[in-house]
């Protein structure tokens, strides 16, 4: 199911009153929900007796994304990572090309964030890195990060052409909380090189808390 034409994506994802799943924050300023709905996240580093890898954790984030939006009326979104995980974007459906960023609830401080992920550098890279100044370091990564969200708008410019349907890039992150079987879902527009957890701009996109089923 695709958005109506008369409505930009821009309309449909931010304009209040339109009912689209990624349209949200559904709690007030301060609040953390209540109940059942409780944020996973209120700031905080949670333990958790469930412990998850990185691999875990994406496919369970995947998964439960992806049945929300199957649930929510998008019945065309489906997975675009049918060959491996490599591929620049992660989902495709409802006019929207998906990068989808998982965390869980028990990440330090340092890692309370969702961010491009730099791939390991070559040897030569690397020795260059041992001698570099920070700033030349900092300047370094910056670039690479931005390498990284031009091949995913690449990719989104790639799919639009393959399927003959305008598409728009956005990220979806979740925060999950494996002992309670319930995620934070968070909706921005476009790609980023990096979403801190307790930014303003994690607030303005959180979207909802939902439970998930299933033990992993």
């Amino acid at each position: 199911m695709f958005l109506a034409d008369s409505l930009t994506l821009d309309q449909a994802i931010l304009d209040e009153g339109v009912g689209h799943p990624f349209r949200g924050n559904q709690y007030k300023e301060g609040e953390s929900g209540g109940g059942k709905d409780k944020k996973v996240f209120s700031g905080q580093q949670v333990n958790t007796r469930t412990k998850l890898s990185k691999l875990e954790t994406d496919k369970l984030g995947e998964r439960v994304v992806l049945d929300y939006m199957r649930a929510n009326g998008i019945k065309d979104a489906r997975s675009a990572n049918v060959k491996g995980n490599n591929y620049p974007v992660d989902i495709v459906g409802d006019h929207l090309a998906i990068e989808l960023k998982s965390g869980l609830v028990s990440n330090g401080p340092s890692a309370q964030h969702w961010r491009a992920t730099i791939g390991q550098p070559s040897k030569t890279e690397a020795a260059w890195l041992a001698k570099a100044s920070a700033g030349a370091k900092a300047a370094h990564n910056e670039e690479k990060a931005q390498a990284i969200i031009d091949r995913k708008n690449a990719a989104v410019r790639e799919l639009a052409k393959a399927t003959g349907t305008k598409l728009a890039g956005m990220t979806v992150a979740v925060i999950i909380n494996p002992d309670t079987k319930a995620m934070d879902l968070y909706a921005f527009k476009g790609f980023h090189a990096r979403i801190g957890w307790k930014s303003d701009q994690a607030k303005a996109g959180f979207v909802k808390t939902i439970k998930y089923k299933g033990s992993r």
